[in-house]
């Protein structure tokens, strides 16, 4: 009562007073305002607009005299204000209709509300209203608005200028909640500010208040918000729209050319790097005093640190904005000036500061940009020699950090700078490289990136100026100057990574002359030899400081060094036969001076320095370059290298230091290929071959030796720098199995070759898991196995071909298990077999004899039958083993296409697939993979015992009988898994009948036709039951957990009918398919009682069993025979289908879609007569459909209606053609009643459907009703029933309409050419939804306009989302192509008795049409306030209209200049023009 009494007492002159009348506070007032908003009951003349006027008036009051006097810092009116700018949205978008004008200054409120949120103490207050206040900008700055309200230019710098004080005060604060609230807002004033901006008349002005006013805060904000926000991408979106206005305020166009007075100097200024700030010529240099005030700044250093991050932008910027306004005159002398003055003087300001890493940092972009904008051009003349004096400074400015010890912190910075110098000029580095070597060679740990980028910077220069000579000299100098402490520690740095040399060995190849090939290896040659000599004769040197390299010793290795970069030079130079020969003395002095001597004294502080850098050079020089190396070698020489390459290497197994075991496997390595070269190429007496098995078992018994044990979990990543005593042997085994694979197996005879093999084998089953290993960085010694288990060279070496062992371990495993008769079999035992089933299954069919094959195939099955009865072991250990066994079985079975040991004994056979019942209680993967592996091997046993039977053996006849009977009685004990193996069974006679379907004799021995019967008469008791259990179910009411009827039932119930269809007449008798179908069609109406039922249920679980069985159900009762299905059972079969669907139409998209798929396989198997008992069921339907019936009826229909015509055979279409009218009439009926559109869109797919059978040997008449349909489909009479059609779906009712007019193009064009005239007007029609208005021209006119269109210029549903995008244009194109296609091929016959065209023929009729397309675009494009202006919808569509315009004659083209005004015969010609100019064929 009393909000009866409330609402009495609202009235619109009470509510007027209220507002505008004195008396009430600010909070009143609005409490007022936002009641009269919701209360729909009120009456109240243009409420909206009363309320909106008041609310802006309101808001704009921001001087009174207390903070709670504003309305501007009430939340309560910005959330109202929110309201009635969205309300204004959504009429305007509905209604096209524009919001009143807004007479007030309202960013002024916007402004003080940003001041006033400095005041605001509480977070969550702040974020509220920010909160509002963003909607309320967002719609009031959006286009909707854009003639209602225009803030000034002044009005919104004054409101930008207060944001950024507020968001500055935040960043200080470092509250990053509030930042994060702001920034929303930020967005929508910067996108409005930058476009006024770009505007406004005088941009001196914008100039001058940008750099005087926001300047600083401007740099502020874009560099901070990034570092304080949480929504980053949003932070960098507002950093890039104040860089963006920064931009064109300082450098617009008409600014621009202000700095070249500024920027052009003399001489002798640019030398003496005079700053501009002291002339001051012009308003400009403003930018560059703001600039130097920021830098100089020593209070804080955020301002430094903002005025740095923005000088590169300011250069970038500068440049780019600089060359647009002059245009191509950039390469005149003073645009060069002047370009590089704005860089000198970046410079000069950065000057003023003490150097830092972000000093270096900002000079290293700028640059950059001086290397990408080609600012410094390298010249001879005056200008570029002073410029290149400049550069000249910066780069010994660097060199100078690069020396200073107290700027080692940043020499990443220092590098990343000097490899920006190198691509400026590499005449500012060329002189200074050898001063860059020790610092790139050593670099700190934060800086090797850097140092990696410019090594490689340096190695690619001097490459493209083919100069490696000189960079071998510089290199090898760096490397022998070297001052270090560790040399593993230099080795891990960026120079000798893979990736640079990597770098380096493709350079080499590519780019370096072959005549320098020789003089560089003479220089590494030459190079060795003094950090040899020096080693010698240089004492050590004490230990000094680490932080420098002036203070670090000499560290007397540098040999390996140059070994390293030797090694790779070797690998990478190609050269010719001739060429080659030319270093075969060099090699021969380099093996007499450095390797042999090396090799031969072997001294514990010589490892480094000489043993490990001699096996590296003799490796790649063995590999390369063996012809010039190896061959000349005299027989002494080499037996003396193998002695001595066996002797290192067992010398250096015994001790433990790195450089020992980087020993271990170089020395090991060039072992191998001795052995390798002396014996398999041939190169020595076979009386010298006892040696070399001695030499290459040292190295396999260190592998192999039993007196250490092996470290199975030991990790290794592939490098010798990180090699441990752990990893030695995964090292060692790697480069056996990968390198000389095929040496070990020449030697690795007798007891070794067995040990060889229990070696591989045991890295398989010790390893701690016995999963698969998983690609990793991380080498182990079982991934490295089974590498080699999966290559063929493993199984082509004879020292291999053993795994008896894996056989005895499982023949040992099924002993010990026989002795404890079963039950005691241990989970260990289990777990034990799985490791060697493991490594069974690795090995490939092929690998095995036939003895062998047998012999796993038994210790498989025995596995597999003690793990069937090891009742006491872990179940899911023994459905592990289970499902290896049986994998393995089936691989067995598969090769030999037999089933071998189970296909001659049915109680084996049986007792092996019940033998799975032991896991059938886990419902998890593994158990339902045993069972898929079994029903695999059961298949393959039947299979091969009917191949038996089809020979006519006797036993396996018997077999066969004995097996079939067994199944049976399982089903009828109701065993596990029972009905899976009666299945089976079925599935492999009916098989095999077809296959034999010739042959009268074999027929009788395979079809086990009493079986069979038996079968038969146990699946209709089985379905009579289930009848009787569904009764009982819906008359108790009790609930329903499993399915009354087994999906496998139903699935035997298929397999009999096709099992009759095999057998022909006496099929009938044996399984008795009458009385089947008879019990069928007696299930339906139980079945779809329950359904509904289950429907009801608010059980999710019984809802899905019965979906699944009635899903399972209806097909089954589809495959009936359909001899069996009379009319009546016809009419009731198909009733049932429709009930069905209908009522799991909506709640199970994937029940449904089965039944579709029944349905249609069900139609395809009917005779005619049953056929027309369907047709003539859906036109009663469509008849009731029409006038009573829900919009579910309507979208049922039409979905079993395409299911007809795809189910339906060509003799079933050509008789469907005569109801084709009806149908096809019916549908536009239903769409005149149509609700929604999911109606619509399945209308479409119908009709989609329909035209596109060829088969339906349609004629005009059917087509111009498929056309009426489709204008009915499309434009149906009640849209505002429809609700709010979403973007996508209009864009799928698009497409649908282009795919229905598609396909009568392609596949019905001879009855399409006399029924041009309503497929014309729907093309016609379609250029609509392509239209976008022009909102400053928009008038009163335009309203006369819409009214006087008709409905066909319109696709309503589609046209509110106009324009529509590109992939709608591509389809209209597309159409309008196909029209202008001479010869379609695929078009239907012709029908009825209609005129047969010729494909010329139907070309000139529907050439008559084209212009009529082309009248419609140009009329649509003539319209000053409506028309087709996205420019890339127009060149999409204007491509299809060019295929039109190739029809048209002359005389066409007159007629359509005819039938246009003066714009659009304008916009005609230039069409013309660019179609004949761009697209019209010439002949040429």
């Amino acid at each position: 009562m009393n909000n009866k009494n409330k609402n009495n007492d609202l009235s619109s002159e009470k509510i007027a007073k209220a507002l505008k009348g004195a008396g009430l506070s600010v909070e009143e007032r609005i409490v007022i305002a936002t009641e009269a908003w919701s209360n729909n009951q009120l009456f109240f003349p243009n409420k909206d607009d009363f309320l909106f006027e008041w609310l802006c008036t309101a808001l704009t009051k921001t001087k009174v005299k207390s903070p709670t006097e504003c309305a501007a810092y009430q939340i309560a009116y910005w959330r109202l204000f929110r309201q009635l700018l969205a309300h204004y949205t959504e009429r305007a978008e509905n209604t096209r209709k524009q919001p009143p004008a807004i007479r007030v200054q309202l960013i002024t409120a916007i402004t003080t509300l940003l001041f006033h949120l400095k005041t605001i103490t509480h977070e969550n207050n702040a974020k509220n209203i920010l909160l509002e206040l963003y909607e309320c900008v967002k719609l009031l700055l959006s286009p909707t608005f854009a003639l209602s309200y225009r803030p000034t230019f002044e009005q919104m710098s004054t409101t930008v200028d207060q944001w950024m004080d507020t968001l500055t005060l935040f960043i200080d604060k470092n509250n990053s909640i509030l930042v994060d609230s702001l920034l929303p807002l930020s967005s929508v004033l910067l996108r409005r500010y930058v476009t006024q901006l770009v505007q406004t008349a005088n941009q001196r002005k914008s100039f001058t208040s940008i750099i005087d006013k926001m300047f600083v805060k401007i740099l502020c904000v874009r560099r901070r918000t990034i570092n304080i926000a949480h929504e980053k991408v949003l932070a960098q979106t507002i950093s890039d729209q104040v860089t963006d206005i920064l931009v064109k305020a300082l450098f617009h166009p008409d600014v621009v050319l202000e700095y070249t007075s500024v920027l052009k100097k003399d001489q002798q200024s640019i030398t003496q790097q005079q700053s501009i700030t002291k002339n001051k010529t012009s308003y400009v240099s403003k930018l560059f005093e703001e600039l130097g005030q920021l830098l100089e700044n020593k209070n804080d250093q955020e301002l430094v640190l903002d005025a740095l991050d923005i000088l590169p932008v300011l250069f970038d910027n500068f440049i780019q904005a600089f060359r647009k306004k002059r245009g191509n005159t950039t390469s005149q002398d003073i645009d060069r000036q002047v370009e590089f003055g704005f860089f000198t003087e970046c410079r000069n300001l950065l000057d003023k500061l003490n150097t830092s890493a972000s000093y270096v940092q900002t000079l290293s972009k700028l640059l950059q940009i001086l290397v990408q904008l080609n600012v410094y051009v390298a010249r001879n003349d005056a200008l570029s020699q002073q410029q290149f004096t400049v550069l000249d400074e910066i780069t010994e400015t660097m060199i100078h950090f690069l020396k200073d010890q107290n700027k080692r912190a940043y020499q990443g910075c220092i590098f990343e700078l000097a490899n920006t110098i190198l691509k400026v000029d590499f005449s500012l580095i060329e002189g200074r490289v050898s001063i860059l070597w020790p610092y790139m060679l050593n670099p700190e740990k934060e800086a090797e990136n850097h140092c990696l980028d410019l090594a490689m910077a340096v190695l690619q220069t001097y490459a493209a100026s083919r100069q490696m000579e000189s960079y071998t000299d510089d290199l090898i100098t760096g490397l022998q100057g070297l001052a270090f402490e560790d040399v593993y520690i230099i080795l891990e740095k960026p120079l000798f990574s893979r990736q640079f040399m990597d770098e380096l060995s493709a350079t080499v190849n590519k780019h370096m002359p072959a005549a320098q090939a020789l003089n560089i290896f003479e220089r590494f040659i030459q190079g060795i030899q003094t950090s040899t000599e020096e080693t010698k004769t240089k004492p050590p040197v004490k230990k000094q400081k680490k932080h420098h390299h002036a203070s670090i010793s000499r560290h007397p290795s540098t040999t390996r060094f140059i070994a390293v970069f030797l090694a790779q030079f070797i690998h990478a130079v190609r050269l010719s036969q001739h060429q080659r020969q030319a270093f075969q003395e060099p090699a021969k002095r380099l093996f007499d001076s450095f390797i042999k001597p090396s090799l031969d004294q072997q001294q514990d502080d010589t490892t480094e320095s000489n043993v490990i850098p001699a096996l590296q050079i003799h490796s790649s020089l063995m590999n390369t370059m063996s012809d010039i190396y190896w061959y000349p070698m005299k027989q002494d020489v080499c037996e003396w290298l193998g002695n001595t390459l066996e002797s290192v290497f067992l010398i250096h197994t015994t001790t433990k230091t790195q450089g020992d075991r980087v020993a271990v496997i170089l020395s090991a390595n060039a072992l191998l290929q001795h052995a390798y070269y002396a014996y398999v190429i041939g190169s020595v007496d076979e009386s010298l071959s006892t040696p070399l098995v001695s030499r290459v078992n040292s190295v396999l018994d260190y592998v192999l030796q039993e007196t250490t044990p092996i470290d199975y979990e030991a990790k290794w990543n592939g490098t010798l720098l990180h090699l441990d005593d752990s990893s030695v042997k995964i090292a060692l085994w790697k480069l056996l199995a990968d390198e000389w694979f095929d040496v070990i197996c020449q030697f690795a005879i007798g007891e070794r070759g067995k040990k060889l093999t229990s070696f591989v084998l045991l890295t398989l089953l010790e390893s701690p898991t016995f999963k698969t290993t998983t690609v990793t960085n991380k080498l182990t010694l079982r991934f490295i196995s089974e590498l080699l288990l999966r290559s063929a060279n493993f199984y082509e070496a004879s020292c291999f071909k053993d795994f008896n062992s894996s056989a005895h371990e499982l023949t040992h495993i099924v002993m010990k298990s026989s002795s404890t008769v079963g039950k005691n079999v241990t989970t260990d035992m289990i777990i034990k077999a799985i490791q060697y089933l493991n490594q069974l299954l690795l090995f490939p069919m092929e690998y095995y004899t036939k003895r062998e094959r047998q012999q796993v195939i038994w210790m498989t099955f025995l596995i597999d039958v003690f793990v069937g009865v090891a009742v006491k072991a872990d179940t899911e250990t023994r459905t592990k083993a289970q499902l290896r066994s049986r994998t393995l079985l089936l691989r067995f079975f598969a090769t030999n296409n037999s089933g071998n040991i189970l296909e001659m004994n049915s109680d084996l056979l049986g007792w092996f697939l019940l033998s799975t019942a032991f896991n059938q209680d886990q419902e998890n993967d593994l158990s339902k993979a045993v069972l898929e592996r079994t029903k695999q091997l059961d298949i393959q046993v039947l299979r091969s015992l009917l191949s038996m039977v089809v020979s006519n053996a006797t036993k396996a006849m018997e077999v066969f009988d004995r097996t079939c009977k067994m199944r049976i009685e399982w089903a009828k004990k109701d065993q596990p898994n029972a009905l899976d193996w009666v299945i089976n069974m079925v599935e492999t006679i009916k098989e095999s009948l077809h296959r034999h379907a010739s042959k009268e004799d074999v027929i009788n021995n395979i079809s086990a036709q009493q079986s069979m019967a038996e079968l038969s008469r146990f699946v209709i008791k089985g379905l009579n039951d289930a009848k009787g259990q569904i009764a009982t179910t819906l008359e108790d009411k009790a609930p329903l957990s499993v399915a009354p009827i087994d999906s496998s039932l139903l699935i035997l119930v298929s397999l009999l009918q096709e099992y009759a269809q095999c057998l022909g007449q006496r099929g009938d008798q044996v399984v008795d398919i009458a009385a089947l179908s008879r019990v069928m069609v007696a299930l339906a109406s139980p079945c779809t009682t329950l359904l509904q039922r289950s429907l009801r249920s608010l059980s999710s679980t019984e809802r899905s069993v019965t979906m699944k069985m009635i899903t399972a159900f209806v097909s089954s009762l589809c495959k009936t025979l359909s001899r069996y299905q009379h009319v009546y059972v016809t009419e009731r079969v198909f009733a049932v289908i429709w009930f069905i669907y209908s009522l799991v139409y909506e709640s199970d998209e994937q029940c449904a879609q089965s039944l579709c798929q029944a349905f249609s396989s069900w139609v395809g198997n009917l005779d005619n007569e049953q056929f027309t008992v369907v047709t003539q069921g859906f036109i009663e339907q469509s008849n009731r459909l029409i006038s009573q019936a829900t919009e579910k009826d309507r979208k049922v229909y039409l979905s079993l209606l395409s299911e007809l015509l795809r189910g339906a055979t060509d003799e079933q279409k050509s008789w469907l053609r005569r109801c084709l009218p009806a149908l096809v009439t019916k549908i536009s009926a239903m769409s005149r009643q149509a609700e929604t559109v999911e109606f619509i869109q399945q209308a479409l797919k119908f009709l989609t459907t329909i035209s596109s059978q060829q088969s339906l040997r349609t004629s005009a008449y059917d087509i111009s009703l498929i056309l009426a349909c489709l204008i009915q489909v499309s434009n149906p009479p009640h849209i505002e029933q429809f609700g709010q059609v979403t973007k996508e779906t209009a864009h799928q009712l698009f497409h649908g309409i282009c795919d229905v007019l598609q396909n009568l193009l392609l596949y019905h064009r001879q009855q399409l050419v006399d029924i041009m005239a309503p497929f014309i007007a729907t093309l016609q029609t379609l250029l609509y939804c392509f239209q976008s208005p022009h909102l400053a021209l928009v008038t009163k006119k335009r309203k006369a306009a819409e009214k006087q269109e008709t409905p066909l210029q319109k696709l309503a549903l589609i046209s509110t989302w106009a324009p529509l995008d590109t992939s709608a244009a591509d389809r209209c194109a597309r159409l309008f192509s196909t029209m202008a296609k001479k010869s379609v091929t695929g078009s239907s016959s012709n029908s009825g008795g209609n005129k047969r065209y010729t494909g010329l023929q139907q070309h000139r009729i529907i050439s008559r049409h084209a212009p009529f397309i082309l009248i419609e675009y140009f009329a649509i494009q003539s319209n000053i306030t409506m028309s087709i202006s996205q420019p890339q919808i127009k060149t999409i569509l204007e491509t299809g209209l060019y295929n039109l315009m190739d029809m048209t004659s002359e005389s066409d083209r007159n007629m359509i200049l005819a039938g246009l005004d003066a714009s659009g015969k304008l916009l005609f010609k230039n069409f013309y023009t660019s179609w004949k100019e761009n697209h019209m064929y010439t002949g040429q």
